[in-house]
């Protein structure tokens, strides 16, 4: 395991505030009462009905289409021995984001707690724009440019924990914490104009950067365990803060 230290800021959105009188026809109805495995296999095949709608976005809710996903701004600084850099990206954009297949999706209504586990078999990541100055996997990087890469396969574990909060007397559930655990096999990169455009350089750090592809990975995965985190808490938002608990979980048929 690497252990890192992350300053993260992310400007981002995926769903926009509409608060709604009951949640759409065509989501799943999956009852607290239901014994398991009962309880979890209706949770799971909701979750490869709803696969559609969110390529699409669900205006019911507010919530935007989620390909791509864009990340209007970030700014990442991690501290590590392997990776010691801050950047600052605009219109970071992924690709495939909704291409998931989804193997596990579990929820305790005791605890309040939601497990997953997701695979893809890749993901596309552009940046508009970059400033990134510092190392990774002790390679220098300094300077502004495009950027593009290839991550894939992958495979995520997710927890997300949450209480029950009233609105106007309404039982809403609240998203409390999210832990994401991902495994990414390996990754493939570009940055442009480095070192103020400096063609040779920008050509041999690219070199360094794929042929050491595996290891550049493992050490910026705790950088997309970050991301993901942001985005699971905001797609859980979109969903929890425009339907209220007891319609998206009735207690009993």
């Amino acid at each position: 395991m690497l252990f890192a230290t992350f300053i993260i800021s992310v400007s981002m959105q995926i769903f926009t505030v509409l608060v709604v009188a009951k949640k759409p026809s065509y989501f799943p109805t999956c009852y607290r009462n239901d014994p398991e495995p009962e309880l979890s296999t209706c949770l799971l095949n909701g979750f490869k009905i709803l696969k559609p709608y969110l390529h699409n976005g669900i205006p019911e809710i507010g919530l935007l289409p989620l390909n791509p996903l864009l990340l209007s701004k970030v700014e990442i600084s991690q501290s590590m021995s392997y990776a010691n850099y801050s950047v600052i990206v605009d219109n970071f954009t992924v690709w495939g984001f909704n291409n998931y297949n989804i193997k596990e999706f579990k929820y305790n209504p005791h605890t309040m707690n939601f497990h997953g586990e997701i695979e893809y078999d890749k993901l596309i990541i552009t940046a508009g724009a970059y400033n990134i100055s510092g190392q990774i996997i002790l390679i220098p990087l300094e300077g502004t440019g495009h950027a593009e890469g290839i991550l894939g396969p992958l495979s995520g574990i997710f927890n997300i924990d949450g209480n029950i909060t009233k609105k106007n007397g309404v039982d809403y559930y609240n998203t409390t914490n999210v832990q994401v655990y991902l495994h990414i096999v390996d990754g493939s990169y570009f940055l442009s104009s480095l070192f103020d455009n400096n063609i040779p350089k920008t050509r041999a750090t690219n070199e360094l950067l794929n042929v050491n592809s595996k290891l550049l990975t493992e050490v910026i995965t705790p950088m997309f365990e970050e991301l993901a985190k942001l985005g699971i808490r905001n797609l859980m938002a979109s969903l929890t803060d425009a339907i209220p608990y007891n319609q998206m979980f009735p207690l009993e048929k």
